[in-house]
């Protein structure tokens, strides 16, 4: 004889979330209706009990009290459970598509691999709620309670068009985008968290995903830095913690970092949406006055100044250049010029276009090298550079909250190089990337380091002899600046197909990154057994 399983704590409930097989079982041809369902719950009382491949389609379950039941499996599409009262309900695989929850309450409920796609919870109570790789599509939770809670979602996962309006979602935990791109994080649309209380949730998410938190109230609540930029329109009441995103190229380690609502409001303005480097040229575009100013203000498909990220890349480089050299400003001039030749030669945009983006790239990449990109670092010491910061605009990346936050910009990026000096000379980079679907890519040098190569301002990786017919450069990084390039069109080189020190992929690769302003000894300590052996 099976015994019966005492209900106990909220821990045990969380054990059978996955399982209910060591549970004494309900035949599923003795439930037929919502009376046999009563008499289940009542009969039982406080003993668990699971009831597999139930068939109540369409069934009225409204105003039952019912509690301690595992659903395995089963059809409650558009069920109603209005009104209803209940406590300790596992639903594990079971289709509860459209069905309605209108005022229902209770507390301890677990959805494990179900669906309740465009269900309605409006106005319901569910206390201490948990959907773990549940599909929740469409769901209605306006004005629902879905305090403490939580939500573990995988690439099968889609919230798109749920919407959590006025609902009471304090202390809920969203784990949600295990990678960059999935469909529970990035392709997941039109997701509505307006209005919506966010006191102490955790908002584990990827980036990119449309979510709307507009008039949102945070207050004591964790989020990593990719979901900052679309809180420009919440209402931040307290602190907020700064968390790591799953998919994190640094493992997750160490203590949150908390903001004031003020420092909050800063990361906002300054962090620019992933993927939009630029929003404005070097210049006001409300100030321009020749026609080329006017044609680099030209909005393009996203609404931004169409030359807006290589106006600023010249800026730039012209900063750094004409610092060693005041003589830079004549060619400058010169080089304007050289730039407006453009709307001369060419009628159509696209070749209007191009041309700029040519002689723009050209000229950066001139003044860099006149700066020589070799770096003088210490032996031993060590520098770090990630994506994440390429997002900020440059006016954020000067302030102190940049430095404060810098371990912390660290384990929100997706990838990372670290350099270090050797006695010869050379550099060791070593470094790694995190792709959709934990796809995953690496930087590393050969052992005698990276070599500068002075005509082009790259550090390369060399095989065969130098000078002889055997030599081959392979270009690795290319530093400019604050900035770290890696796979760098480098002048004078060849850049061949493949090599065996950048390792990508269709969904990894590495991009342009920014040196964080941290200590070797920082370094060491954030990347403590990154690098086995």
């Amino acid at each position: 004889m099976l015994a019966l399983l005492p209900v106990g704590t909220f821990a045990q409930m969380s054990q059978l979330q996955h399982d209910c097989s060591n549970l004494p079982r309900i035949p599923a041809n003795s439930v037929r209706s919502a009376r046999d369902l009563q008499f289940v719950s009542d009969m039982f009382g406080n003993k668990m009990v699971a009831l597999h491949n139930l068939r109540l389609f369409g069934e009225d379950l409204s105003g039952l009290n019912l509690a301690n039941l595992c659903f395995e499996g089963g059809d409650f599409e558009k069920t109603v459970w209005s009104n209803t009262h209940a406590s300790n309900l596992i639903f594990h695989d079971a289709d509860l598509n459209r069905s309605r929850w209108n005022g229902f309450k209770g507390e301890n409920l677990f959805f494990h691999g179900s669906q309740l796609e465009w269900a309605d919870f409006s106005h319901g109570q569910f206390r201490r709620a948990h959907f773990r790789y549940t599909t929740i599509e469409g769901l209605d939770a306006r004005y629902a309670d879905l305090s403490s809670g939580s939500f573990a979602g995988n690439w099968l996962s889609s919230l798109s068009h749920a919407r959590f309006d006025h609902a009471d979602l304090s202390g809920f935990h969203f784990e949600c985008g295990m990678t960059g791109e999935d469909i529970c994080g990035q392709y997941s649309e039109n997701i509505s968290f307006r209005d919506t209380n966010l006191t102490g949730a955790v908002l584990d998410m990827a980036s990119m995903a449309d979510r709307d938190f507009a008039s949102a109230r945070l207050n004591s609540t964790s989020m990593p830095l990719y979901v900052i930029s679309e809180m420009r329109r919440a209402v931040v009441e307290g602190p907020i913690n700064l968390i790591s995103p799953p998919w994190s190229a640094i493992d997750r380690q160490g203590d949150l970092a908390s903001v004031n609502p003020d420092q909050f409001d800063h990361l906002r303005t300054y962090l620019n949406p992933q993927y939009v480097h630029e929003t404005a040229p070097s210049f006001d575009c409300l100030l321009a006055k020749t026609v080329a100013e006017y044609f680099i203000c030209k909005p393009d498909y996203s609404g931004f100044p169409q030359l807006a990220y290589e106006d600023v890349e010249l800026a730039r480089a012209y900063k750094a250049a004409s610092y060693r050299n005041p003589a830079i400003l004549g060619t400058q001039k010169a080089w304007l010029k050289l730039r407006d030749e453009c709307l001369i030669l060419y009628t159509h945009e696209s070749e209007r276009l191009g041309c700029f983006r040519e002689r723009y790239e050209a000229r950066t990449d001139q003044l860099w090298l006149s700066v020589k990109g070799e770096l003088n670092l210490p032996v031993g010491e060590k520098m770090l550079f990630v994506g994440v910061a390429e997002d900020f605009n440059d006016s954020f990346l000067e302030r102190d909250l940049f430095s404060s936050l810098a371990v912390m910009i660290a384990r929100n990026s997706e990838s990372y190089v670290v350099l270090e000096a050797l006695p010869n000379g050379r550099l060791i980079a070593r470094g790694l990337t995190v792709g959709g679907n934990a796809h995953m890519g690496s930087i590393s040098s050969p052992e005698e380091g990276l070599m500068y190569h002075s005509e082009s301002g790259c550090y390369v990786a060399q095989t065969g002899h130098s000078g002889g017919k055997g030599q081959t450069l392979y270009p690795i990084i290319r530093i400019t600046g604050d900035a770290l390039t890696p796979q760098p069109r480098c002048e004078g080189i060849s850049k061949p197909e493949h090599n065996d020190w950048i390792m990508t992929g269709a969904r990894a690769s590495f991009r342009r990154m920014r040196q964080l302003p941290l200590s070797t000894q920082q370094i060491d300590d954030l990347l403590d057994g990154q690098f086995p052996g």
